[in-house]
């Protein structure tokens, strides 16, 4: 379990970010209970209503919901993530679960 002290460091890190320079459609909470899997294989997606425009970077939380280390490396190396982008993933994720912070660090 964090500590508190760990979570102010993080969220103040967090907090200094330089916001995305521009928006996307984004789901917005592509966390597991949103997720449809059929063996292992990703097959459809539930809670639509909330596709807006937002930072781009927000549907990065998946990788700290769904995935293990090596396999959040992997999608970061196939999307190609600039470490602002992936940063700012990281931010979204621990202001869904703060739990995760042991994670994002």
């Amino acid at each position: 379990m964090p500590t508190v002290d760990r979570l102010r460091t993080l969220w103040s890190q967090f907090r200094n970010l330089p916001a995305a320079q521009s928006t996307a459609m984004t789901h917005g909470d592509l966390i597991p209970a949103n997720l449809l899997v059929e063996a292992e294989q990703l097959t459809g997606v539930l809670d639509g209503e909330g596709f807006a425009p937002a930072d781009p970077s927000l549907d990065l939380v998946a990788a700290w919901h769904v995935l293990d280390t090596r396999r959040r490396a992997l999608l970061r190396s196939e999307l190609a993530c600039d470490d602002l982008e992936w940063a700012r993933g990281t931010a979204w994720a621990f202001q869904q679960d703060t739990s995760m912070a042991d994670q994002l660090g």
